[in-house]
């Protein structure tokens, strides 16, 4: 069933990323087995890592050779969103994204990672400083002790 699943989440990826039914099905063995041994889910979080464009190159040419070399090369989720850090979600040196700390929107899982927003009026929100990732990447990380 896993297997399956990782199937039609790679078919359901935003083009160019997509892939047919043939590669889904070829790939999503290889995915299923990815996440089980690095703890991701399928979900936007892993969608944004294996469909990035990486700083400093340009995008990609060929996206299913890039897709399926990183999901053979795929690390755990937890060395890329490192998740806490006196109580204040981390994003990696690699520019990841934390995973939600559970507090922003209201207590309810967001949907998109720019929906990570703390309510400070009746109609005003602020970016969660614990895990949206616009707010992390202008607050320097802080000292080790």
């Amino acid at each position: 069933m896993q297997v399956q699943a990782a199937a039609e989440w790679l078919m359901d990826l935003k083009r160019p990323w997509a892939v047919g039914r043939k590669q889904a099905r070829e790939l999503g063995a290889e995915l299923a087995e990815a996440v089980a041994e690095t703890g991701w889910d399928l979900d936007a979080s892993l969608a944004l890592w294996l469909c990035r464009t990486e700083e400093g190159k340009k995008a990609p040419d060929n996206h299913r050779a890039v897709l399926r070399h990183r999901i053979e090369q795929l690390e755990r989720r937890t060395s890329v969103f490192p998740t806490t850090r006196d109580d204040t979600a981390v994003a990696s040196s690699t520019g990841g994204t934390p995973a939600w700390c559970g507090i922003c929107n209201r207590g309810e899982r967001p949907l998109s990672l720019m929906e990570r927003l703390l309510d400070v009026g009746e109609d005003e929100q602020v970016r969660c400083p614990r895990c949206h990732p616009a707010a992390l990447r202008t607050t320097p990380p802080a000292k080790k002790k």
